[in-house]
């Protein structure tokens, strides 16, 4: 009887050790780090929004805009000509990470849905944008989701 209570202790505090080690060894990097590497569009979805917030329009770009983000971000077209080279901040409202940089002299800020080794997704939301169905026509709203893909981390 005692090697059986023996035996499980052991067990026990074997499997608790090797828990508490897995832990550990998990350590989250801050969004910021997450960030920099090199990173390939694989959506960007444009949808506009009447005053109603009802959807009338959507498109897709075609993807493989590459950005690389360290200490600045750099943006490449499809093609690989450089078309964007600015500073950017990393920063943190009511628990939501946004980025933020500037692009033809306007600031742009995108709020950091996700991040993680492989996959990341931004998003923006403007007010009062312009598009085009048939003819010009103005939204309400407009909300932009990019998504990313980081094929170095594969």
């Amino acid at each position: 009887m005692k090697k059986l209570i023996l035996l499980s202790v052991t067990l026990a505090l074997l499997f608790g050790i090797a828990c508490k080690k897995e832990k550990q060894k998990k350590v989250d990097k801050p969004v910021s780090e997450m960030l920099r590497g090199t990173w390939f569009t694989t959506l960007e979805k444009y949808e506009y929004f009447n005053a109603s917030n009802v959807k009338e329009y959507e498109e897709s770009k075609t993807p493989g805009v590459q950005y690389i983000i360290n200490n600045q971000v750099t943006r490449k077209n499809a093609q690989g000509v450089k078309d964007l080279v600015t500073d950017y901040s990393v920063s943190t409202v009511n628990g939501k990470y946004y980025i933020s940089f500037n692009q033809n002299g306007i600031s742009e800020t995108f709020q950091i849905v996700s991040v993680d080794d492989k996959i990341m997704v931004w998003t923006q939301e403007k007010k009062n944008q312009m598009y085009n169905s048939s003819g010009d026509k103005m939204a309400a709203k407009q909300q932009l989701t990019i998504n990313f893909h980081c094929p170095c981390r594969d």
